[in-house]
C-alpha cells in the first residue's frame, strides 16, 4: 500500500474544506483553521484595490506548483499568513468613502494553484443606474450624479439616473453600451455629453433594450439630449459594431463599402447586402433634446461635430415640435432646434446615416435633418465648443437605412430652417429609403446655396417642388461628396443630370412585395448598369432618377405611377415582418385617370421586355421601372406604354 494515500487524502479534504469556508468565514479565522488542519498557509480570495488588479495574463508570475508527491500535504503559499490576515482590512482603510447615490463594491482578485490572478469586474450604482465595466476612479469617476469617462475601456450601462449626466472628458474615445437605461438631465449638462472638441464616443444599443436620454425640462433647459460640438465625433450603432479594430466599415450606395473583419469575426466584402452590418433585433434610442438644442447635435450657439448613425432604431425629438416633447408647435424662441444636427444660432458639420432606422422631429424653427434657426436662442450649455456659428445644415450623407424627418411650420425635412441655408454643402442619397414631410411653404430636401444629388435610394417626397436649393431640384452627378468637387466641375453642375420622378407600386405587382428588405439590387436602363445604389427595402412609393443618355426625359412636372400585369426580372429580398401569403392578383389592375405626354420614338429595348411592355397599347409611352423578385436583386427599367398612369399631385 503506498504510504503516501492517506495523506493525499486528507490534503484533498482539507482543501475542499478551505475553498468552501473562505467564501463563509472571515479571513482571520480562516486562516486559523487551515493552519490547524494543513500546518501551512492556505491559498485564500485576497481583496485588492481596483487599480492594483492585474489584467488577465498581464504581470502575472507563473509560479511551480509542487508535486504532492514531493512534499506530501503542503499547499503552495505566494504570500505569508500576516499578509493573508490584513489584506482585506489594509484595502477596506485605503479605499475613499463612496459618492452620495454611489454604491461600489471592492474588486476581487482570486489567486489561484497555478499562480494566475482572475479579476472579477466591479460594478458602481450611481442613482438607479448601474455601470460595469472599467474600474471607477481610473476609467471613470462618480461624483453625486455626474458621471465623467475618462478612457476606452467598454462601458455599459443599465438602470435609471435622474438629475444627472454621463460626460466623455474632453479627448477621450469612449466606448459605452446602453442596455435600457434611462437618464433625465440636470438643469446644465446633456444626459450624454461629449465636453468640448477632440472627443470621440462609439455608442452602441445592446439588442433588444429601449433606452431614453431625456432633458429635463425642453423650454428651459439649453442642452442637447446627445451633445456633440464642433471637432467631436459620435457613432451610434446597434450591437454588430460598423469597426474593424480601429477600422470604420463604410457603407455606399446602400451595401457595404469596405472588405474587413468585423470585431464580432464576421467577414465582410465590398458589395455585400448592409444587412450584414445589422443586428437582427437591434436596440432602440429615443432622444428628447432641450430649449434652442438638437436631440442629438449641438447646443445652442455652437456648430455640430462628425456623426455617424450606423444601426440601431433612433427616436430624436426636438424640443416643441412633436408632442411627444413639449411640442405645441407654436411660435416659441424656445422652438428652434434640430432633431439631429444644429441648434438655434448654430450650424452643422457632417452626417453619415448607414443603416440605421431613423425619426427625426424638428422644432417650430428648425428643420428635422440639418439646421436650427438663425437667431439665438438658448443660453450655451455645459461643455459647448463655441466659436463662430457658421448657420447652415452641412453636408449630409444618406448611404442606407429607413429614415423619416419631419419639418414644422419654418424647418425643411432634411436642409435648411428658418433663417439658416445649405450654402456650399451637399445632401447626397446613394441608397435607404426616405420619407421626408414638411409643412406647405417649406421643402423636403436641401436649402438655399446648396445642392441635393440622388445617385440611389429610394426618395418619397410630394413633387419635384419639394427639392430646394442650387437648380431647384436634385441632380444625379456621379463623384461629389464635397463643394470642392463641385469647384472642380466649374462651380456648378450640368443641368443634363437633373433627375425626374417616378413613382413606383410593388404592392401590386406579381410578387406582392410591401416592405422586404433587399439583400441587392440592380438598376438596368436600356440594358445598362444605371449605377444606382439600393433602397432599404422593396416599399418603394417613390423615386428619382436621371435620364439616361440618349433617351429622353417624362414631360418635366410629371409624376408618373406606372403598373403592367406582366413583368419578368429576377431579384432578391428577404421579409423584414412575417407576413401570409398574398391572395391571387386581381385579373386586371387597377385603372387610374391617364395622364398626356409627348410620344417619342422608342430606343430598341432587349428583346425579353418587349413582350412585357405592350399590355396597354392605347396608352402613352411613360418611364417603367420593374418589380424585383424574391430571387434575385434585379431591377430594370425600360421605356414602356404603361397599363395606367397618374399625373403628379
Amino acid at each position: 500500500m503506498n504510504a503516501t494515500g492517506p495523506k493525499k487524502r486528507a490534503f484533498a479534504f482539507a482543501l475542499s474544506l478551505l475553498l468552501v469556508l473562505q467564501m463563509l468565514v472571515p479571513s482571520a479565522s480562516l486562516q486559523a483553521i487551515a493552519e490547524e488542519v494543513t500546518g501551512e498557509a492556505p491559498v485564500v480570495a485576497e481583496a485588492v484595490s481596483g487599480d492594483t488588479v492585474p489584467d488577465e495574463g498581464e504581470g502575472v508570475q507563473e509560479e511551480p506548483v509542487p508535486e504532492p508527491d514531493d512534499d506530501p500535504g503542503v499547499v503552495p503559499a505566494t504570500e505569508s499568513a500576516g499578509d493573508e490576515q490584513g489584506g482585506a482590512d489594509e484595502v477596506a482603510a485605503a479605499d475613499p468613502a463612496p459618492e452620495p447615490h454611489a454604491i461600489e463594491p471592492r474588486a476581487v482578485a482570486v489567486r489561484t494553484l497555478a499562480g494566475a490572478t482572475v479579476a472579477r469586474a466591479a460594478d458602481t450604482t450611481v442613482g438607479s443606474m448601474v455601470i460595469s465595466g472599467g474600474t471607477n476612479g481610473t476609467d471613470y469617476t462618480v461624483s453625486s450624479t455626474t458621471v465623467v469617462v475618462k478612457t476606452s475601456t467598454p462601458l455599459t450601462f443599465k438602470g435609471t439616473l435622474t438629475n444627472g449626466t454621463v460626460q466623455i472628458q474632453q479627448g477621450t474615445s469612449a466606448n459605452i453600451t446602453l442596455a435600457g437605461v434611462t437618464i433625465t438631465s440636470n438643469t446644465s449638462s446633456s444626459p450624454i455629453n461629449l465636453m468640448g472638441s477632440g472627443t470621440t464616443l462609439r455608442l452602441f444599443l445592446a439588442d433588444g433594450t429601449t433606452n431614453n436620454l431625456t432633458v429635463s425640462s425642453p423650454s428651459t433647459v439649453s442642452c442637447a439630449g446627445i451633445h456633440c460640438g464642433a471637432g467631436s465625433t459620435l457613432y451610434i450603432d446597434d450591437s454588430v459594431a460598423n469597426w474593424s479594430g480601429s477600422t470604420h466599415v463604410e457603407v455606399l450606395n446602400g451595401v457595404v463599402d469596405t472588405t474587413a473583419t468585423l470585431d464580432n469575426g464576421t467577414s465582410v466584402s465590398k458589395g455585400d447586402p448592409v444587412t450584414r452590418l445589422a443586428s437582427p433585433n437591434p436596440g432602440a434610442l429615443i432622444v428628447k433634446g432641450g430649449a434652442g438644442s438638437a436631440a442629438i447635435g449641438s447646443g445652442a450657439s455652437e456648430n455640430a461635430g462628425n456623426m455617424h448613425f450606423d444601426g440601431g432604431t433612433i427616436t430624436a425629438y426636438s424640443a416643441g415640435g412633436h408632442s411627444a416633447n413639449g411640442g405645441t408647435n407654436a411660435n416659441q424662441n424656445w422652438s428652434s432646434g434640430t432633431g439631429i444636427g444644429a441648434g438655434a444660432h448654430g450650424g452643422a458639420t457632417n452626417m453619415w446615416f448607414d443603416g440605421a432606422t431613423v425619426d427625426a422631429y424638428g422644432s417650430y424653427h428648425g428643420a428635422g435633418v440639418g439646421a436650427g434657426w438663425t437667431t439665438a436662442a438658448g443660453s450655451a450649455q455645459t461643455g459647448t465648443t463655441g466659436g463662430t456659428p457658421n448657420n447652415a445644415c452641412g453636408n449630409i450623407y444618406i448611404n442606407a437605412g429607413y429614415l423619416k424627418s419631419q419639418g414644422y411650420e419654418h424647418g425643411n425635412a432634411f436642409g435648411g430652417a428658418c433663417g439658416t441655408n445649405a450654402n456650399q454643402c451637399i445632401i447626397r442619397i446613394t441608397g435607404g429609403t426616405l420619407h421626408p414631410s414638411s409643412y406647405t411653404g417649406k421643402f423636403d430636401i436641401g436649402g438655399s446655396g446648396g445642392y441635393t444629388i440622388v445617385t440611389g435610394g429610394s426618395v418619397y417626397v410630394e413633387s419635384k417642388g419639394k427639392f430646394t436649393g442650387v437648380g431647384g431640384t436634385a441632380f444625379n452627378t456621379q463623384g461629389v461628396a464635397t463643394w470642392s468637387d463641385v469647384t472642380a466641375l466649374g462651380g456648378s453642375l450640368p443641368d443634363a443630370d437633373k433627375v425626374f420622378m417616378l413613382t413606383v407600386d410593388l404592392s401590386t405587382s406579381s410578387e406582392r412585395l410591401t416592405n422586404e428588405k433587399l439583400e441587392s439590387f440592380k438598376l438596368f436602363i436600356g440594358g445598362k448598369d444605371a449605377n444606382y445604389g439600393a433602397p432599404r427595402s422593396s416599399r418603394m412609393a417613390s423615386s428619382t432618377s436621371g435620364s439616361p443618355s440618349g433617351w429622353p426625359s417624362p414631360t418635366p412636372r410629371r409624376r408618373s405611377a406606372s403598373r403592367c400585369p406582366s413583368v419578368r426580372t429576377t431579384g432578391r429580398s428577404r421579409p423584414s415582418t412575417p407576413s401570409s401569403s398574398p391572395s391571387p392578383p386581381p385579373a386586371t389592375p387597377p385603372r387610374r385617370s391617364s395622364a398626356t405626354s409627348s410620344s417619342t420614338s422608342r430606343p430598341a429595348m432587349p428583346r425579353r421586355w418587349r413582350r412585357t411592355t405592350t399590355a396597354c397599347p392605347s396608352r402613352p409611352s411613360q418611364w417603367m421601372r420593374t418589380i424585383p423578385s424574391r430571387s434575385s436583386a434585379r431591377w430594370a427599367a425600360a421605356r414602356s406604354r404603361s397599363c395606367s398612369t397618374s399625373p403628379t399631385r
